[in-house]
């Protein structure tokens, strides 16, 4: 019977969001009903089975699909599915809501998700991946707590660790579930073999020999606290899990996962896979749910292109249809400017850079398909948290990841700044970047996020409302308002909600010069009997 519950409930959500999203967007019309904060996907699921994420078996899939560049490239027109009325997304499983929600100030960021702090020595080896290259080691503290320890390169000290530490913080306050990542120093005395395990003082030192090496007498590492649960491989790029009734939105759906073109430009976290993602049952046998991670944040800024000496990294695929073609023709004559990039005067900077990043531009190493799925309100919206993440977050965050290099730090706080700038002049201009504020005396009061967060870069801004009722009858003639300031008040004649049948719908598009037309914002208005008017919906 809880089965068969779950299959209406699916059923009823899939059907809802399949005749919204098949519409126009201004066809929208939302119910006199507070907007859903807390979206309930807990609820208790019959354990499931792990699946195994098989790298070459994901670009075995991925790959076949580039030189369809008509279907492979061209966003989708499907809108996302996560969201709730107000065009945001609900804490839940996924996702809690933190930069551009909370106060986050720049302690709490730089503690992010600490809750048991780093490992305490000694440190018992249990398990040890790719001893050859890139180890990685399993390990126990004295207190019992399990941890992942993750190191730099040998040819490039410092750069995946203070990375991995930066970028942790950052999508934990971009609202991802993240594992609890610390900066780590010990001794080799500190480590030794576990019962699990049958390795050797000389093993030890032939898997330390392969990262970079110790500093005064010590090592330099990050640790990851193995999360709490069950692991049951990564999440699956497309569609649901067909073992989580809970799973109710295709994933390639999900503004939460399309908003990592966002994040990942910002951090040319290029690498972005299924494998940068798990899914852990939380909870007893047959009585917990799945809840959904993000993971492994060492090969964004410049790891990736140093460990694979890639320092095209972020500026193409791996395997790019479009560019094999034009270099045919061109004969290889047209060169690019990520053509020209080196790695960096400090080791554990890499190429990592702002000055030739183009967020229009920005591609991941692998395709993947929610990134290419992606949609300019997602975009914008990703855009937003971005602009919640002030310079004094990025400096308490470089300061704490303790780069080896006193100017490798301050060049990272530039080059974040130099991203975070291109991406907000990118991304808040492809929509209509108006937020209600409220509605009061018959106007209606926005504010404008691009003079907001871009303070006095568009100063020629002309704003033109529209107005349609719920059959997206256009009532009147547009008004037209000029403002040099970041709040504007729209004037809203009484009479219009009798024409709209007390549901007006204003479309507010802001024009700047130099800059091409965006879609406008819709906000939805509803007049109650009682003759208040309250905001039923948003669609960017």
């Amino acid at each position: 019977m809880f089965s068969f519950m779950f299959k209406i409930q699916r059923f009823r959500i899939f059907l809802i969001t399949a005749l919204l999203t098949g519409c126009a967007s201004n066809s929208f019309r939302f119910k006199d009903a507070e907007p859903v904060m807390y979206f309930n996907d807990i609820h208790p699921i019959p354990s499931p089975e792990s699946v195994q994420y098989e790298r070459f078996d994901y670009y075995a899939n991925v790959l076949p699909e580039l030189p369809r560049l008509k279907h492979s490239f061209v966003r989708d027109s499907k809108r996302s599915m996560d969201v709730n009325s107000m065009d945001e997304v609900p804490a839940s499983s996924w996702f809690i809501p933190r930069l551009g929600f909370q106060d986050i100030s720049p302690e709490e960021l730089v503690n992010g998700p600490v809750e048991y702090g780093p490992p305490q020595p000694p440190l018992k080896i249990i398990r040890v991946r790719k001893r050859k290259q890139n180890p990685r080691l399993f390990v126990r503290d004295r207190r019992g707590i399990y941890y992942l320890l993750k190191f730099d390169p040998p040819d490039f000290p410092g750069i995946a660790t203070t990375t991995s530490f930066i970028v942790n913080r950052l999508f934990w306050g971009f609202g991802y579930h993240v594992p609890e990542d610390h900066s780590f120093y010990f001794k080799r005395e500190d480590l030794i073999a576990g019962p699990e395990i049958i390795l050797t003082d000389k093993e030890i030192d032939q898997i330390l020999s392969r990262v970079a090496g110790p500093v005064n007498g010590y090592y330099r590492s990050i640790s990851s606290r193995i999360i709490e649960g069950y692991p049951l491989g990564p999440t699956p790029a497309q569609g649901v899990r067909p073992d989580d009734p809970n799973d109710l939105f295709p994933h390639e759906n999900r503004r939460v996962l399309r908003a990592l073109h966002v994040f990942c430009a910002f951090t040319n976290m290029c690498d972005i896979s299924s494998d940068n993602t798990l899914d852990m049952y939380v909870g007893e046998k047959d009585k917990g749910y799945i809840k959904h991670y993000l993971v492994d944040f060492d090969d964004a800024f410049g790891t990736h292109a140093a460990r694979t000496r890639r320092l095209w990294a972020g500026y193409n695929h791996l395997f790019s249809f479009n560019d094999i073609m034009k270099n045919l023709f061109t004969i290889g004559l047209i060169v690019e400017d990520w053509e020209n990039l080196d790695n960096k005067s400090w080791k554990s900077v890499g190429s990592f850079e702002g000055d030739i990043f183009d967020p229009a531009k920005w591609k991941e190493t692998h395709p993947y398909q929610p990134i290419r799925k992606s949609q300019q309100q997602d975009d914008y919206w990703a855009a937003k948290k971005i602009g919640a993440l002030t310079e004094q977050h990025i400096k308490a965050l470089v300061k704490a990841a303790n780069y080896p290099e006193p100017q490798a730090e301050e060049y990272i706080i530039q080059t974040l700044l130099k991203r975070r700038h291109k991406i907000l002049r990118y991304f808040l201009c492809r929509v209509s970047p108006a937020e209600f504020l409220d509605y009061k005396n018959s106007h209606l009061h926005i504010a404008d996020m691009g003079r907001i967060l871009l303070q006095d870069e568009f100063p020629e801004t002309r704003y033109e409302m529209n107005y349609y009722d719920d059959s997206d009858n256009r009532l009147i003639e547009e008004t037209i308002l000029t403002s040099d300031s970041a709040v504007v008040n729209f004037p809203i004649a009484p009479y219009l909600f009798e024409k709209a049948n007390n549901y007006l719908r204003v479309d507010v598009k802001i024009h700047r010069k130099n800059m091409p037309d965006a879609e406008p914002a819709q906000f939805h208005l509803l007049r109650r009997n009682d003759q208040s008017v309250v905001l039923v919906g948003v669609v960017h």
